[in-house]
């Protein structure tokens, strides 16, 4: 797995707990409500209510990233297509190491 190889020695009982907790949390939390939909309107409605729910459930974290965590995102157009992502904190500490000191 990816997020316990690219974790530092020291947290990854902690992140791979938490990996574990929402994988086998969100089964007893969305199986139901998904099931229901699939018993009342079909099962082309359950899968349609689940990716609501992950598209709605991608917005919020992503939300929540750039709102408060300060994460900005740039496409590059081209061939391959890029994607840069970094901190507005990131940005500020390559600003001030830019610039000479006075």
């Amino acid at each position: 797995m990816k997020s316990q190889i690219s974790t530092a020695p020291s947290m990854r009982g902690r992140v791979m707990a938490v990996y574990a907790a929402i994988n086998m949390g969100g089964t007893p939390l969305g199986a139901p409500i998904v099931g229901w939909v699939g018993d009342v309107a079909g099962p082309r409605w359950s899968l349609l209510a689940g990716s609501i729910a992950t598209g709605a459930a991608c917005v919020m974290v992503g939300l929540y990233f750039f709102v408060h965590k300060g994460v900005r995102v740039r496409i590059e157009r081209g061939r391959p297509l890029r994607l840069q992502v970094w901190t507005t904190d990131e940005a500020i500490a390559a600003q001030s190491a830019a610039e000479p000191e006075k």
